[in-house]
Formats: C-alpha cells, structure tokens, sequence
C-alpha cells in the first residue's frame, strides 16, 4: 500500500489538477465575458462609425448651403451695389431736371417780361394807329366835304 506521503502527494497532485481545472474554467469563463465585451464594444463602435459617418453627411450638407447662402449674399450685394448706381444715377437725372425746370422758369419769366413789353408797345402803336386812322378820317371828310361843296357849285 501507498505511504501516507505518497497519499497525501498524490491528493496534492489531484487538488493541484482541479485547481487549474477551476481556474481554467474560470479563464474560460472571463475570456467568454471579454469576447461579449468586445463584441459589444465592436457593435457601438460600427455604431459610433455610422454616426460619424452621418455627422460627416449633415457637416457637408451644411457646408454646401453655407457656400449656397454665401453665392446667393453676393449676389443680393451685386444687386444692392447696382440699385444703388441707379439711385445714383437717378438722382443726378433728377438734380439736372430741376436745373432744367429753373432755367426754363427762368425763360418763362424773360418772356413773360417780353411779352408784357410788346403788349405795351403794341397798345403804343395800337393809339398811334388809331390817331393816324382818325386824321385820315377826318382829312377824308374835309376832302369829301370839299368835294360836295364842288359839286353842290
């Protein structure tokens, strides 16, 4: 039969075997919980990559309207800078409009005082011509009288 030692080596070797069994099992056990670790980890990182692949999307759909609104703002700026050309020129027009209205005012008051002295004149030679009209008629009656006395003879 065995010795007491032997026994007790061989119950030494068996635990010693069941030990690492245990702690095998153990690892096998941790190693199952890391892979499911890792492939949940994998799952929010696939996640995590569609978002930011997402994110890439809007930020460049984004960018893309900011270049659309920054194209349609110089363009509403070219326009403004033309509108305000044609108010300028536009108000120029208008400055030379009512210069032209003052110096055909201008004119209307020279005629005006024209007119007015022709009227003046005319009257003048109007009174002239209205004596010289009533001495030749008066001359013609002397005349006309004259010639009845000539014939009443």
């Amino acid at each position: 039969m065995a010795t007491t030692e032997e026994r007790l080596s061989r119950l030494e070797g068996v635990y010693a075997h069941l030990a690492t069994k245990a702690d095998i099992a153990g690892m096998k056990a941790d190693i199952a919980g890391t892979k499911a670790g890792i492939a949940e980890i994998r799952t929010e990182l696939a996640d995590s990559r569609i978002e930011i692949a997402d994110s890439r999307t809007e930020i460049a759909n984004t960018r893309a309207e900011i270049a659309e609104t920054r194209a349609e703002l110089a363009e509403t700026r070219a326009e403004l800078a033309e509108t305000r050309t044609e108010i300028a020129e536009t108000r120029t027009e208008i400055a030379g409009t009512w210069a032209e209205i003052a110096a055909v005012k201008v004119d209307i008051v020279a005629l005006d005082g024209k007119v007015n002295a022709l009227a003046a004149e005319m009257r003048s030679e109007l009174r002239i011509h209205r004596w010289v009209l009533g001495l030749l008629f008066a001359l013609n009656l002397l005349v006309l009288g004259r010639v009845f006395d000539l014939i009443s003879l």
